[in-house]
C-alpha cells in the first residue's frame, strides 16, 4: 500500500469515526491522515492532475474535517484557525473554511474576525442558512458584549464609599 492509499484510507476511517459521533478518535485519525499528506508530498512525484486530485479529495476535506472536530470537542482553537487559514491559501473561495474559522474567532471572542470570515463565507455561498443564522447570532454576541458595562476598581471604591456616608449620614446601621 502507497502513501496515497494509506492517507485515503486513514481518512475514511476519521469519516467513519466522526460520523459515529467518536470525535476523539476521529481526530486522531485525521491528525494521522495529516501525517501521511506530509509523507506523499515528500515521496511522490506528482504531476499536476494527480496533486490537484488529491488535495481536493484528501487534504482540504480532512483539514476542515478536523477542524470540525476540535470545534466540537471545545479543543485546539488556535489550530482551527492555522489549518482553516491553509485551506484558504489553496482555495479562496471555500466557503466552510471561512465557517469554521469564524466559529473559531467567535469563541475566542474576536468578533469583527468572525465577522469578516462568515461575511466572505455568505458571499461564496449566500442562501446558506447555516451561515446567515450565525452571522445573526455572532453580530449579537458582539453587541452584548460592546454593551456590557465596564467598571473599574476605582468606581466600584466610589460607589461603595457613597453608600457608606450615606448610610453614616443617616445614622443607618452598617451591615
Amino acid at each position: 500500500m502507497n502513501h496515497i492509499e494509506k492517507a485515503q484510507q486513514l481518512f475514511a476511517k476519521g469519516c467513519e469515526f466522526k460520523r459515529k459521533g467518536l470525535i476523539k478518535d476521529a481526530i486522531s485519525e485525521f491528525s494521522r491522515t495529516i501525517i501521511m499528506i506530509h509523507l506523499v508530498y515528500k515521496t511522490e512525484n506528482f504531476d499536476r492532475e494527480k496533486e490537484l486530485m488529491f488535495v481536493k479529495e484528501i487534504q482540504i476535506p480532512c483539514f476542515l474535517k478536523l477542524c470540525s472536530c476540535y470545534l466540537k470537542a471545545h479543543e485546539e482553537i488556535s489550530k482551527v484557525v492555522v489549518l482553516c487559514s491553509d485551506v484558504l491559501e489553496i482555495d479562496s473561495t471555500n466557503a466552510k473554511a471561512y465557517f469554521l474559522r469564524a466559529q473559531a474567532s467567535n469563541l475566542t471572542h474576536h468578533f469583527d474576525k468572525a465577522l469578516k470570515d462568515i461575511a466572505k463565507a455568505r458571499e461564496n455561498q449566500p442562501d446558506n442558512l447555516k451561515f446567515r443564522d450565525f452571522q445573526v447570532n455572532a453580530r449579537k454576541k458582539k453587541k452584548e458584549t460592546e454593551l456590557k458595562p465596564r467598571i473599574s476598581f476605582s468606581a466600584l471604591t466610589l460607589i461603595g464609599k457613597t453608600l457608606l456616608s450615606l448610610c453614616k449620614h443617616r445614622r443607618l446601621p452598617i451591615t
